[in-house]
């Protein structure tokens, strides 16, 4: 039974960081990786999503941690509340997200999994040594404490992932504006036509490139 309670525990845990992370990276991605300052000033504006179950959680945790732990009755219902606490979080959030209408969809580009790389990582640290220190009540609610915050601050989390994979970004910026620069630099008689903007830079490209091809080779 206590394995059962505590499995619930981590599989509500994975699924409500799984779909909270999905929608950070989504912003993320959609507010141009911070540029200008733009996903922080959008965690700013949704503040609110903040105020959720999740902070429910928080509280027991805390609790447990302060006062309840010595009570070893009481831990596996607190664990089991926290876990349905937690799933029902994460239908609302999955309701919530599915209702509202975005420009585009989250798009796993090579720089989308790398970051899902390094904040599956940050977020499986705490859970990790939850699960290595279940026979101590104490360190139990210290880790459901810390998972909690990092649920709660998840928009923050992906932002600490990011900054921790700028280093590996910019390698792959520097590869890549490389290639195109011999490319550029192999073909003879090049004209080059640079075409910027948030959005739509790919189908002005491909329109352009059909007007252009009637004539010549583009």
């Amino acid at each position: 039974m206590d394995i059962l309670i505590y499995l619930l525990l981590i599989v509500s845990i994975i699924i409500v960081i799984g779909i909270k992370s999905k929608r950070s990276l989504h912003m993320l991605q959609s507010n141009l990786y911070n540029e200008n300052n733009r996903y922080l000033k959008w965690v700013v504006k949704n503040r609110r999503e903040f105020l959720g179950l999740d902070l429910i959680c928080f509280f027991i945790s805390i609790s447990g941690l302060l006062v309840l732990y010595s009570f070893k009755d009481l831990l596996l219902l607190m664990i089991f509340i926290i876990s349905v606490l937690f799933l029902t979080q994460s239908f609302i959030l999955y309701k919530r997200i599915h209702s509202v209408k975005t420009k585009k969809p989250l798009v796993i580009t090579a720089r989308i999994k790398r970051l899902i790389i390094t904040n599956t990582i940050l977020n499986a640290i705490p859970l990790v040594l939850l699960f290595l220190n279940l026979n101590n009540e104490k360190l139990v609610f210290l880790f459901l404490t810390i998972i909690s915050v990092v649920v709660i601050l998840n928009y923050f989390v992906v932002f600490i992932a990011m900054l921790i994979n700028m280093p590996i970004e910019k390698l792959v910026y520097l590869h890549f504006k490389n290639m195109a620069q011999e490319k550029l630099e192999s073909i003879n008689d090049l004209k080059i036509i640079g075409i910027t903007g948030s959005y739509g830079k790919t189908s002005c490209k491909n329109i352009l490139a059909d007007i252009l091809n009637i004539k010549y080779n583009a």
